[in-house]
């Protein structure tokens, strides 16, 4: 091997080298994009709560006026859905992603919360009902 071919052999290491580093700091920087926006979003539905104290009842899975409890948990399922697309893309780091599943399977098991899925997962993506369908408390889970 002449001493040019081992520079340009050395130059392409690095080159590699360089872009698998900038590739590994992009989707790091994905991830921690994603999981601002998720915060971001959870941040806004609950500053909606404060500024409407009935949306709180919702959460607190007691009666509120229907129209206010489909809307609002209409919001927080969009949420999961959207959650449920990017962490299947690996948007979210393990942690934080475990973090969301357990949040959502706790969403899940409010009454108002299954009977909002029951009425409107026909409009959710099939992986996203199967999944979703998981997250019910087995009682829930079985009444289709």
């Amino acid at each position: 091997m002449v001493h040019s071919d081992f520079i340009a052999v050395a130059a392409l290491a690095v080159s590699i080298i360089s872009f698998l580093i900038q590739f590994r700091h992009a989707s790091e920087q994905k991830k921690i994009d994603a999981e601002m926006r998720v915060k971001e979003t959870n941040r806004q539905l609950s500053t909606l709560g404060f500024s409407h104290p009935e949306l709180f009842k919702v959460l607190d899975d007691q009666p509120a006026s229907a129209r206010i409890e489909r809307a609002y948990l209409q919001l927080w399922l969009n949420l999961y859905e959207q959650i449920f697309l990017d962490g299947k893309r690996g948007a979210f780091s393990r942690e934080f992603y475990e973090g969301l599943k357990r949040d959502m399977r706790a969403f899940f098991s409010q009454k108002n919360m299954q009977r909002h899925w029951q009425e409107h997962k026909i409009y959710y993506q099939t992986p996203f009902q199967n999944y979703a369908n998981l997250l019910l408390p087995n009682e829930a889970s079985t009444t289709e």
